[in-house]
Protein backbone atom coordinates (compact mmCIF):
# COMPACT_ATOMS: atom_id res chain seq x y z
CA UNK A 1 0.00 0.00 0.00
CA UNK A 2 2.56 2.63 0.56
CA UNK A 3 4.54 2.20 -2.96
CA UNK A 4 1.52 1.09 -4.99
CA UNK A 5 2.87 -1.91 -6.23
CA UNK A 6 0.93 -4.98 -7.61
CA UNK A 7 2.59 -8.10 -6.20
CA UNK A 8 2.05 -11.97 -7.40
CA UNK A 9 0.15 -13.81 -5.34
CA UNK A 10 2.06 -16.83 -7.12
CA UNK A 11 4.54 -17.62 -9.47
CA UNK A 12 5.76 -20.98 -10.74
CA UNK A 13 7.95 -22.79 -8.44
CA UNK A 14 7.96 -20.07 -5.51
CA UNK A 15 7.22 -20.12 -2.19
CA UNK A 16 3.87 -18.02 -1.77
CA UNK A 17 5.43 -16.94 1.44
CA UNK A 18 8.08 -15.47 -0.58
CA UNK A 19 5.70 -13.33 -2.51
CA UNK A 20 4.50 -11.69 0.33
CA UNK A 21 7.28 -8.90 1.61
CA UNK A 22 6.61 -8.93 5.18
CA UNK A 23 5.96 -12.77 5.32
CA UNK A 24 10.40 -12.94 4.81
CA UNK A 25 11.07 -10.82 7.66
CA UNK A 26 10.80 -11.85 11.20
CA UNK A 27 8.22 -8.76 12.56
CA UNK A 28 5.90 -7.58 10.42
CA UNK A 29 5.94 -4.24 13.06
CA UNK A 30 9.38 -4.16 12.42
CA UNK A 31 8.72 -4.71 8.07
CA UNK A 32 6.41 -2.01 8.16
CA UNK A 33 8.39 0.66 10.42
CA UNK A 34 11.69 0.08 7.49
CA UNK A 35 8.94 0.65 4.57
CA UNK A 36 7.63 3.84 6.35
CA UNK A 37 11.26 4.86 6.77
CA UNK A 38 11.93 4.32 3.32
CA UNK A 39 9.17 6.01 1.80
CA UNK A 40 9.90 8.96 4.29
CA UNK A 41 13.17 9.21 2.83
CA UNK A 42 12.56 8.58 -1.11
CA UNK A 43 9.78 11.66 -0.28
CA UNK A 44 12.55 14.19 1.17
CA UNK A 45 14.94 13.09 -1.52
CA UNK A 46 12.41 13.81 -4.30
CA UNK A 47 11.53 17.09 -3.55
CA UNK A 48 14.73 18.41 -5.35
CA UNK A 49 13.63 16.92 -8.39
CA UNK A 50 9.83 17.53 -7.63
CA UNK A 51 9.91 20.91 -9.96
CA UNK A 52 11.26 19.63 -12.99
CA UNK A 53 8.89 15.95 -13.03
CA UNK A 54 5.31 15.38 -14.98
CA UNK A 55 2.68 15.32 -11.83
CA UNK A 56 1.65 12.14 -13.17
CA UNK A 57 4.73 10.94 -11.85
CA UNK A 58 5.20 12.75 -8.74
CA UNK A 59 1.89 11.46 -7.60
CA UNK A 60 2.92 7.67 -8.40
CA UNK A 61 5.14 8.41 -5.28
CA UNK A 62 4.68 6.58 -1.89
CA UNK A 63 1.74 7.25 0.13
CA UNK A 64 2.94 7.69 3.73
CA UNK A 65 -0.40 7.47 6.07
CA UNK A 66 1.27 7.74 9.71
Amino acid sequence: PIFGMDIPVSCPAVPDHVLLPWATWKSREEYNRKATELARQFSENFVQYAAGVDEKIRQAGPVINS
